[in-house]
């Protein structure tokens, strides 16, 4: 897909396969919306672990808008995929999880690094 298609400039993909047993799992996140980006760095300049922490307390919320694409099925219902918000759901559940995907969520992000334009 390009972007003209789907709206978006950015996306990440974070490889979440060693959070899920060995099972290959990947999210794709889209960029957010200037009112998500204000949220989710709202507080963020404490620096350092502190920064991290509140990043990924504003970024909970918003984690299933974000996702644009995922690879979680659900076995018990013919191999269906799972909504966003239970992929969501399942990240917020492990702590070690969204500490990953937020750091290389946050620090993906060209307006958060000063490299806007580059």
């Amino acid at each position: 897909m390009n972007a003209a298609f789907n709206g978006y400039l950015f996306k990440k993909r974070i490889d979440i396969t060693k959070y899920c047993n060995g099972d290959e799992r990947f999210v794709t996140l889209r960029e957010p919306s200037s009112q998500e980006f204000l949220k989710i760095i709202d507080g963020a300049d404490k620096g350092g672990d502190d920064g991290d922490i509140v990043m990924m307390k504003n970024l909970i919320p918003l984690v299933p808008d974000l996702i644009f694409e995922h690879n979680f099925f659900d076995a018990e219902k013919n191999e269906k995929k799972i909504s966003n918000r239970e992929v969501a759901e399942f990240l917020c559940s492990k702590i070690d999880l969204m500490v990953d995907l937020t750091v290389q969520y946050v620090s993906s992000l060209p307006l958060a690094n000063g490299n806007a334009g580059k």
